[in-house]
């Protein structure tokens, strides 16, 4: 059970965030309790303590910076932001009406999404700045109900970062040591897969499982990237090195590949006697039984046996001895340490954001020049305004229900497949939420503390779910404020039609305008993906080439950073890709997912040549240079048929 859950949240970065978000809320709902009742009683304790709640739990996730003075900074920021927006409100409707609120909806957005610019920080500054303005509209305080908000805005502030001091210090050594169990496991699981591929005799079974393969292999070059990043924050070793722990992991990773396709071939090609002695091997290394696996593979070579299966003995013999052994340092101790995938601040890998600012965007060349904040800022602002104006025809009390969901759907995804794919979950997880509401919210009643609890623990699911699907998070905010509006006395089967509707008339919105107005096309994004990878694969197999046509020394940290960087484009690519397998069907689904399959291959491909050149004398890396030449074949094949221009040289 341990090992599936280090598995599923490698580096305990879902476990922190959710962490902190509830305890920041919990603990701001406290502090806004205590403030309002000390200052202002007879204006009650319910908005007051909603409002610190959500500034808390929102400018939590900024706490997750390794910088204590990058957490100060958002902490002192976050009250001006909140507090503008509110104020900001306050003034428009003392201007007019509903026309000038939606003009100053619109222009709010326009400001929240632009700071991005600056920084993951300005990005949560944008959103309590935003998210400020619309509690205004939502609950409509008086003056002085604002003036009580206003103050209790900083006690929050302090609070959530007293809690991130507490809960969530930076030590990227021990987040490193939870990489590499969920490396362990990973690793164990997908060799459990390979054995129980040997064992089954039933074909769908065997599908299945090679299925499970495939999909666990693409989390094992995550939780690879992962270690990496967290190898380049990592302060200091006291036997080894970062490159010593790189290389083992890499020629680790290329021994598990070489193992399991040898499994998966031996099920279907093998006669009986070769079967069992690939399967003695496979299950020995799942048992961690290292010595009976080298035994095994020792055996197996010794029965000169064909080219595959001498390479499947030689690396059952490597993967053994390197998971019983640790990482050995090296010479290379001042050599500085550069990571081939950039994390964000809470420990995670990048989205499609990282690829988003080199695509040019579909909207003439004025467009094109364009900042991406700029861009975003210019169709979340557009979609607000629409989305307020079309929930206005359905609520006039609930229409900000509508122009949240516009918002917020901008927030993270780049390209316009992922902001429909966001809208989808967003609207899927709205709808079970509020059904899920109904029996819940008739079963716990309107008691505070009850509600309370209910709030923290959708908060800490629905944040830690949110890496498996965004759906999650949204069921559980669902429920959360369906027990907000239960306890102000609002909550009935209209309240959860028309919050419904209204999310949908957001999503909607905010799907046709991400197409329509100056759209980061997702066909366009996989396009650059695919380049940037063949262009990564050119300059490592070109390097390659190079060492061997001159016999020269090879450098192998070079070569383990550039395999690194393969790697990393190739997961790009599979997240780029990915709003594509949620609305592509038929045949279209099956095409992405082979061409998926075949960019794997590479980067499988290209593992194993790094791994052969460092270890290996000139015959071995003629070995290479021919599987160079082939690789490249299947490149320049395929760069063909997709129109992409990549001439590498021959290989010499």
């Amino acid at each position: 059970m341990l090992d599936r859950v280090a598995r599923l949240d490698p580096g305990r970065a879902a476990w922190r965030r959710a962490v902190t978000a509830t305890a920041s809320l919990g603990a701001a709902l406290v502090a806004g309790y205590g403030y309002s009742t000390l200052i202002a009683p007879a204006h009650g304790a319910a908005l007051p303590m909603i409002t610190s709640g959500v500034m808390a739990m929102q400018t939590s996730s900024a706490m997750a910076h390794p910088v204590w003075a990058t957490r100060l900074r958002v902490a002192l920021w976050a009250p001006l932001f909140f507090g503008s927006g509110l104020l900001i409100h306050s003034v428009a409707t003392a201007l007019g009406g509903i026309a000038v609120e939606i003009v100053a909806f619109a222009l709010m957005t326009f400001i929240a999404v632009s700071v991005r610019r600056f920084g993951p920080d300005f990005s949560v500054l944008g959103l309590t700045g935003w998210t400020g303005f619309f509690i205004s509209a939502f609950a409509a305080p008086s003056l002085a109900e604002t003036v009580i908000l206003l103050g209790g805005l900083p006690i929050a502030a302090c609070v959530t970062f007293a809690v991130s001091i507490l809960l969530r210090p930076h030590r990227p050594q021990n987040a490193l040591a939870h990489v590499l169990r969920a490396w362990t496991a990973q690793t164990d699981a997908i060799l459990a897969d390979a054995e129980a591929i040997l064992r089954q005799t039933n074909m769908t079974r065997r599908r299945r499982a090679a299925q499970r393969i495939l999909n666990r292999s693409r989390h094992l070059t995550e939780i690879s990237l992962l270690a990496d990043g967290w190898l380049g924050q990592a302060a200091s070793f006291p036997k080894t090195t970062p490159h010593s722990i790189r290389s083992h992991l890499f020629r680790m990773h290329t021994a598990v590949d070489t193992v399991v396709r040898t499994a998966c071939d031996a099920a279907d090609r093998l006669d009986d006697l070769r079967a069992r002695a690939v399967h003695g091997i496979v299950s020995a290394l799942a048992r961690h039984d290292s010595d009976l696996a080298i035994t095994r593979s020792n055996q197996l070579l010794d029965g000169r046996e064909s080219v595959d299966l001498a390479r499947f003995a030689t690396d059952a013999i490597a993967l053994a001895t390197l998971r019983r052994d640790d990482p050995t340092s090296d010479e290379h101790l001042l050599v500085e340490f550069v990571p081939a995938a950039s994390m964000a601040p809470d420990g995670s890998l990048g989205g499609s954001a990282s690829i988003a600012p080199m695509v040019r965007p579909r909207g003439g060349p004025r467009t094109a020049s364009w900042h991406l904040a700029t861009r975003q800022a210019v169709q979340a602002s557009l979609a607000v305004a629409i989305a307020a104006a079309a929930g206005l025809l359905l609520s006039v009390e609930h229409y900000t229900w509508a122009a949240l969901t516009a918002f917020i759907i901008f927030l993270g995804p780049s390209t316009r497949g992922d902001i429909a794919a966001k809208a989808i979950y967003r609207a899927i997880g709205t709808l079970t939420g509020m059904v899920l509401a109904i029996p819940i919210v008739l079963a716990t009643g309107a008691h505070p503390i009850v509600v309370i609890g209910i709030a923290l623990l959708c908060c800490a699911v629905g944040y830690y779910l949110m890496s498996v699907s965004y759906v999650y998070l949204m069921l559980c905010t669902s429920l959360a404020v369906s027990e907000m509006y239960n306890i102000m006395g609002q909550f009935n089967s209209d309240f959860a039609a028309i919050r419904i509707a209204e999310v949908l008339v957001g999503s909607i919105v905010a799907v046709l305008v991400a197409t329509l107005v100056v759209p980061i096309s997702t066909t366009d994004a996989i396009t650059h993906a695919r380049q940037q990878l063949f262009r990564s694969i050119r300059e490592l197999l070109n390097t390659a080439a190079d060492h061997i046509h001159d016999q020269r020394p090879v450098d192998r940290h070079e070569l383990l950073r550039m395999g690194k960087l393969v790697e990393e484009h190739t997961r790009q690519l599979a997240v780029v890709a990915a709003p594509l397998r949620v609305f592509r069907r038929g045949r279209s689904a099956i095409d992405i997912r082979v061409a998926l399959r075949k960019y794997d291959e590479y980067c499988i491909h290209t593992r194993r040549v790094v791994s052969s050149l460092p270890e290996h004398g000139v015959g071995a890396l003629g070995e290479c240079a021919d599987l160079r030449c082939r690789l490249h074949e299947s490149l320049e094949a395929l760069s063909e048929k997709l129109s992409i221009e990549m001439k590498p040289k021959k290989a010499s």
